[in-house]
């Protein structure tokens, strides 16, 4: 308790510079939540201590967890009538498989007199495997150049952007879950908003989870702040959410701490949550496996710094990646074991599962750019208050 108050005050000290940050964790089935004042924004949202943990927030990370468990997922009949039994897709069946439409093909570069797209084909095809594990060679522009200039070009828009590596030569963040949202939909003939739904959300009692926030809970939804170059805060507008008729496997969800928790729980637990399995113990084992042999994950160098820092989650390792986790091959000083489970959104949230320790925690703020350097310093100082805790038998 005496670390939880530690800890609690050195948020409060930040928590005019990070706009009201929540943290929650849970260990040996114990949940606790950081009491962090939240103070209201400028439009007046009582954003206030009693309701902090029902905020909703932005969560673009928990799309890369929800389509990993080909007994979980694909366990189904599809409308069209053909069966599609446990075990019947493949980890290394090419994407074209689902998605007879799926074609990428490597961008080289410009030319320098036409400015025309130089496009080859792949030396292999892109398998499911390799978009679970950003291994495919898609991008985002935020941390690649050539894909800063190929997004100025309308026919690399959306979905429809290349390759800029061969499958399997390097990992790279991009637009992999994306796709495996596609194949979702294909698969289970439904929208992702259905099958989440329908197959985590109800399930796992997460009930503030959605790509659409209900009109009583619009005043819920937390504003995003951005830091300039002086280092402040700047709130900025907050548009009306829209209701989406299309959903992306990449984002676009909506959360809260709580609901995430519960998600985060049930990894920590083989799993299963409350009586509800979502995932085989076998499956969550093969997912946090590395998969990408010698290969680095977790480090990209930013070519849009209004949107993200240069990132490296864990620079004092060379970290792997697993179906849709990023794993640290070495402990943190400190904190979480390696082999732990995790990943981040692009407003700055955060969240690790320590299966072998029994910890998981998830700290969310909304501020860009992505990789705060206030905001990681926290997500340290916390993570590290936490396992004080564990190490005391608290």
């Amino acid at each position: 308790q005496d670390h939880d108050h530690g800890l609690t005050g050195f948020v409060e000290a930040l928590n005019d510079d990070l706009n009201s940050p929540l943290a929650l964790l849970h260990f040996h089935g114990r949940m606790r939540q950081l009491n962090i004042s939240l103070r209201n924004d400028s439009r007046g949202n009582k954003n206030a201590r009693a309701r902090n943990k029902w905020l909703l927030i932005k969560m673009g990370s928990i799309l890369g967890l929800l389509q990993q468990d080909p007994e979980a997922w694909f366990k189904w009949r599809p409308a069209g009538g053909e069966a599609v039994d446990e075990g019947e897709i493949e980890l290394d069946a090419p994407v074209s498989t689902y998605l007879p439409e799926f074609a990428p093909r490597v961008l080289e570069g410009f030319d320098a007199a036409s400015g025309e797209p130089r496009l080859r084909e792949s030396s292999t095809s892109v398998t499911v495997r390799h978009l679970l594990t950003h291994t495919a060679g898609f991008g985002y522009s935020i941390w690649n150049p050539l894909l800063r200039e190929a997004a100025e070009h309308e026919e690399f828009s959306g979905l429809a952007a290349p390759l800029i590596h061969d499958p399997g030569a390097a990992w790279t963040y991009g637009i992999n879950t994306d796709w495996l949202g596609r194949v979702v939909e294909a698969l289970r003939n439904a929208s992702l908003e259905e099958v989440f739904r329908e197959h985590i959300f109800e399930p796992l009692g997460m009930h503030d989870s959605s790509y659409n926030v209900p009109e009583p809970k619009h005043a819920r939804v937390v504003t995003v702040h951005e830091r300039g170059q002086d280092g402040r805060l700047t709130e900025l507008d907050r548009p009306a959410p829209a209701g989406q008729t299309t959903f992306s496997g990449g984002g676009g969800l909506v959360s809260t701490a709580a609901d995430y928790l519960r998600f985060t729980r049930m990894l920590l637990n083989n799993g299963e949550l409350d009586g509800a399995r979502i995932l085989a113990p076998g499956t969550l084992a093969l997912m946090a496996e590395n998969h990408i042999g010698d290969l680095e994950a977790g480090t990209m160098a930013t070519e849009m710094p209004e949107t993200s820092n240069d990132f490296d989650f864990f620079p004092a390792s060379s970290d792997r990646f697993g179906l849709g986790f990023l794993l640290n091959t070495e402990p943190v000083t400190g904190g979480r074991a390696p082999g732990s489970l995790a990943w981040a959104g692009l407003y700055n949230t955060y969240f690790w599962v320590d299966r072998r320790t029994g910890v998981s925690g998830v700290l969310l703020t909304q501020v860009l750019p992505f990789y705060d350097g206030p905001v990681v310093t926290l997500l340290d100082a916390f993570e590290r208050a936490v396992y004080d805790s564990v190490r005391a038998g608290s």
